[in-house]
């Protein structure tokens, strides 16, 4: 013990242990009792083993709940860029909602309405074009952002996030834009139908189906359907998940080479200590939303445990190449880094960054956070490096934003 344990507990990650007696006493004689028994209560916090953890507790030497709470983890501190943007829309969203009780369409237009400006700038794409794709559950609106006309580039069908529920490809435009000329891809919005109307699985399905339609129709808008990655932010990282498996399972899994991830819903289920930690009222994203939003996308309660909507429960093996992008500071972050570990144990190529004081939407704030930026540089670096591409050279022109 002593100095050597000092130096040894640095590498210490995690504990996993299974009860397999029980006595009636434990000792903890030594003199880094308090040290060791605080280091093993936070590697079963880390590894979500929390009735084990309670279990410990009751051996925590008379010191007390308080003495348990001083070295229970905390919230880090927002990154302040990200964090103009993010008091912005949450103060701007509570100021036109005034304290009503509204439904989803009036919620809808004022999320619209808040990112507007968030929205702007950015690169100029030579060209955009809106059409619609045939699905079995009716036709959806793509927007596709070519940065380069008439040059052959894989492709990347965006899903946006916003619970299922909100949010289109009109918020996530100036996301779509950056990735596209950043990796030097043609970018393609799918404006998949939102819940509660249209509940699961109906918005995977039209993903599923838009995969297909590109593949068929693609090139008659300039567009490669054989080389496609699949990406989304939030429920639009759930919904890229389901997609590769739901095609992987139908022997199609091909039809796309790559996933570029930005805090995903992997799993409805968020730890205790996330929801205390970065889930309160004070956050972008709450845990009473994450319980909300999954409670309407979904059509009964099994399909809380489909692997195709939990993803921490699907089997990952022969998934394309991941990258997943991780906020710090998000309610969801342990169980995007819990499916990082579980794409990697499975053999698949996995990037995965995790970005200090970043709460979750904090792609959206590209216009004003150099770590937006670093994120989406970051997962169009992955882009090239998957599709053998060459560096994108030079500067796209830009609209300017006065912020």
């Amino acid at each position: 013990m002593g100095p050597r344990y000092l130096s040894l507990r640095e590498h210490v990650v995690g504990f996993h242990a299974h009860i397999r007696d029980t006595r009636a006493t434990f000792k903890l004689g030594q003199d880094e009792r308090d040290d060791v028994f605080d280091d093993i209560l936070r590697g079963l916090w880390d590894t979500r083993q929390l009735p084990l953890a309670d279990w410990m507790r009751r051996f925590d030497g008379g010191r007390g709940a308080d003495a348990i709470a001083a070295i229970e983890p905390r919230a880090r501190p927002i990154d302040p860029e990200i964090a103009l943007f993010i008091d912005s829309v949450i103060a701007e969203g509570r100021r036109l909602v005034g304290g009503r009780t509204l439904g989803w369409p009036a919620l809808r237009e004022i999320v619209e309405q808040v990112r507007r400006p968030w929205r702007e700038g950015g690169p100029v794409m030579p060209r955009t074009e809106e059409v619609f794709a045939d699905t079995r559950h009716g036709p959806v609106r793509l927007r596709i952002h070519d940065p380069a006309p008439g040059r052959p580039k894989p492709t990347l069908g965006f899903l946006h996030g916003g619970g299922w529920a909100m949010f289109s490809i009109d918020t996530h435009d100036l996301v779509m834009r950056e990735l596209a000329a950043r990796a030097g891809v043609a970018g393609v919005g799918i404006d998949y139908a939102l819940s509660p109307e249209a509940r699961y699985p109906v918005a995977l399905e039209q993903v599923v189906d838009v995969v297909h339609r590109l593949r068929e129709h693609g090139p008659r808008h300039g567009l490669d359907g054989e080389r496609l990655a699949l990406g989304g932010d939030s429920a639009g990282g759930n919904l890229s998940a389901g997609a590769v498996l739901k095609l992987r399972d139908e022997g199609q899994g091909h039809r796309v080479g790559a996933v570029l991830s930005y805090y995903a819903g992997f799993t409805p289920d968020c730890s205790p200590h996330s929801r205390r930690r970065y889930g309160t009222d004070a956050d972008m994203l709450t845990a009473v939303e994450v319980d909300t939003f999954w409670n309407y996308y979904i059509s009964r309660p099994a399909d809380r445990n489909d692997p195709y909507t939990h993803g921490l429960l699907a089997d990952v093996a022969g998934l394309p190449p991941y990258f997943i992008g991780v906020g710090e500071c998000d309610v969801l972050s342990e169980q995007n880094l819990a499916m990082a570990g579980k794409l990697m144990a499975a053999g698949v190529d996995v990037e995965v960054k995790l970005y200090p004081g970043a709460p979750h939407s904090f792609i959206e704030a590209v216009q004003v956070s150099s770590t937006a930026r670093q994120s989406l540089e970051d997962g169009a670096r992955f882009l090239r490096r998957v599709f053998g591409l060459d560096p994108v050279v030079g500067e796209r022109p830009r609209l300017s934003t006065a912020r």
